[in-house]
C-alpha cells in the first residue's frame, strides 16, 4: 500500500511514502524510488527525499549511476549539491572526475569545489585555485575554504588577495583557509 502512494500525483503522499519506506526497512525497494527521482514528470517531488532514502536505506552506491546522470543533467541545484555531499559522505572516491565537471556550473561550482576538498581531490586544486577570481563571492568564499580544507599552501599569496575583499564574509573565509593551511607569512 505505501508502494501504491509513490505511484499518485499527490507530492505529500510520495514524499510521506518514501519517509514510511525508511522507517520500514525498505531498501528492497529502492528501485521504486530511484525511478521516481528520475521520473521528470515528479517535478514536484521534495528532490531530497529520494536521496535521503538512498542514505538511510544504504541504498545509495547501488544506484551511483543514476546519482551520476542526475548530477549532470538535474536543473536542481540544490538536488547536485545534496548528490556531491552524498557521495563525499559514502567516501565515494571514484566520483570525484564527475564532481569536477561541475567546477565550471552556476549555482554549484563553489559546492563542488569544497566537495572534492572534503574528499581529499588535492588533484583538483588548480581548478579550485581558479574559481578564487569567480565573479561570485560566494564562489571565491568556497574556493578560498575548499583550498585551505587542502592545506593547498601553493595558493596562500592569491588567498591572501581575498583579505581585502569588499564582502567580509569572503575576507573571513580567505583569513579561515590561509590558517588552515598554515600560510604563517600572511
Amino acid at each position: 500500500k505505501v508502494l501504491e502512494l509513490l505511484k499518485t500525483g499527490n507530492d505529500f503522499n510520495r514524499g510521506g511514502a518514501i519517509t514510511a519506506l525508511i522507517g520500514l526497512g525498505g531498501k528492497k525497494h529502492a528501485r521504486a524510488v530511484v525511478d521516481l527521482m528520475l521520473d521528470k514528470n515528479a517535478f514536484a517531488l521534495n528532490k531530497m527525499a529520494p536521496l535521503n532514502f538512498l542514505l538511510e536505506t544504504g541504498a545509495a552506491l547501488e544506484y551511483k549511476k543514476e546519482l551520476i546522470a542526475l548530477v549532470r543533467q538535474s536543473f536542481h541545484s540544490e538536488q547536485r549539491t545534496a548528490i556531491m555531499f552524498l557521495f563525499v559522505q559514502l567516501d565515494a572516491k571514484d566520483t570525484k572526475p564527475e564532481i569536477a565537471k561541475l567546477l565550471n556550473v552556476e549555482f554549484v561550482k563553489g559546492d563542488a569545489a569544497k566537495a572534492l576538498a572534503m574528499m581529499g581531490a588535492t588533484e583538483y586544486e588548480d581548478k579550485i585555485a581558479l574559481l578564487l577570481t569567480d565573479e561570485n563571492s560566494l564562489v571565491r568564499k568556497d574556493a578560498a575554504l575548499a583550498l585551505g580544507i587542502l592545506k593547498s599552501a601553493k595558493y596562500a599569496g592569491a588567498v591572501n588577495k581575498l583579505l581585502v575583499a569588499k564582502e567580509d564574509f569572503v575576507r573571513l573565509y580567505a583569513a579561515i583557509a590561509l590558517i588552515m593551511m598554515d600560510a604563517k607569512p600572511y
